[in-house]
């Protein structure tokens, strides 16, 4: 088994820094939360994007290690999944060139389902 080329390890250490950063930010300074919550998935969506999703996942789990480390299980636990798992997901899914609908529909369901969850309670069928 080959290892991550240079490219990816830099790529994937300038992702884990920027996505510690904003989990960090979020989690120790609640008024920025609102705006940087939705953007915690991108720079881990985007290394996924890019380098495939062995690359995201490995800053996916150095991303929960340091952000762990940081903030506590209790604090940083939320903020490190949703970068991380969140954002290997939004990768994979735009690397395959899914639509939005599906994409919503894997990523909300956590799998490949033919429900969308949408804020606990309405459930809107989609076709595979």
């Amino acid at each position: 088994m080959e290892g991550f080329s240079t490219h990816a390890v830099s790529e994937g250490g300038k992702a884990v820094a920027l996505a510690v950063v904003l989990s960090m930010v979020a989690v120790y300074v609640p008024l920025f939360a609102f705006v940087l919550i939705p953007v915690l998935p991108l720079p881990l969506g985007y290394l996924t994007l890019r380098r495939g999703f062995r690359v995201g996942l490995a800053a996916a789990v150095a991303t929960s290690a340091l952000g762990l480390l940081l903030a506590g299980i209790a604090q940083g636990m939320p903020a490190v999944l949703f970068a991380g798992l969140l954002g290997v997901a939004l990768g994979v899914v735009l690397r395959r060139r899914w639509g939005v609908l599906s994409h919503a529909a894997h990523t909300g369901s956590g799998g490949r389902s033919r429900g969308l969850r949408m804020d606990g309670c309405a459930l809107v069928h989609l076709r595979s």
